[in-house]
C-alpha cells in the first residue's frame, strides 16, 4: 500500500511538469453510490489538460457503514460544460463488520473499477461545479466476481 501512495504521488508531481495552462487543477468531489460505497469523498489533480482533453489522477475514501474503501485511480475527461469521462481505478476495500459468523474482521477485498459517465457543468452557489452521473462496474481481483454500481458526484475546481 506505501509503495501505491509514493508511487501516486511522484506520478503526479511528473505529471504535472508536463501542464500548459494555468486552470485550477485540484478537484474536490463528493459521491453518492460508487464501487461498495454509499457515500465517497475524492480528491482529483488534473495533470495534462489540452482544450477539451484532460486527465487526472485521484485519491479518495468511501464507506457503506459496514465497510471503507481506498480507490487510486487515472481519469479521463472530454469536453467543456457537456463531459464524457472515464476512469480506471484499484480499490482497497476494508470489511469491519460482518453478519455472517463465517467471516473474519477485518477483511480485505480488491476491486478494479471502471467508471463511464456523463458530466455536466453547473452553476451552484455563484461557484462553477460539474454534476456527474455514472456506471461504475467493478471486479473483485480475488474471487472474480463482477459487481454492478452506479453513482452520482459533484465536483468544486480550486
Amino acid at each position: 500500500m506505501k509503495k501505491l501512495i509514493l508511487l501516486f504521488f511522484s506520478l503526479t508531481f511528473a505529471f504535472s511538469l508536463w501542464a500548459e495552462y494555468q486552470i485550477p487543477r485540484h478537484g474536490l468531489t463528493a459521491h453518492l453510490g460508487g464501487v461498495a460505497s454509499l457515500y465517497e469523498i475524492e480528491y482529483n489533480y488534473r495533470f495534462l489538460v489540452k482544450e477539451k482533453h484532460a486527465f487526472s489522477l485521484s485519491i479518495a475514501i468511501n464507506s457503506a457503514a459496514i465497510n471503507v474503501g481506498f480507490p487510486l485511480g487515472i481519469n479521463y475527461t472530454y469536453g467543456q460544460k457537456n463531459q464524457f469521462f472515464a476512469s480506471i481505478r484499484f480499490v482497497l476495500d476494508v470489511l469491519l463488520i460482518s453478519f455472517d459468523e463465517e467471516v473474519i474482521v477485518p477483511s480485505w477485498a480488491y476491486f478494479a473499477n471502471l467508471r463511464v459517465g456523463y458530466g455536466r457543468e453547473i452553476v451552484l452557489f455563484k461557484q462553477k461545479c460539474t454534476l456527474y452521473a455514472y456506471v461504475s462496474p467493478a471486479i473483485n481481483l480475488i474471487s472474480g466476481k463482477t459487481l454492478p454500481w452506479a453513482g452520482i458526484g459533484l465536483t468544486q475546481y480550486f
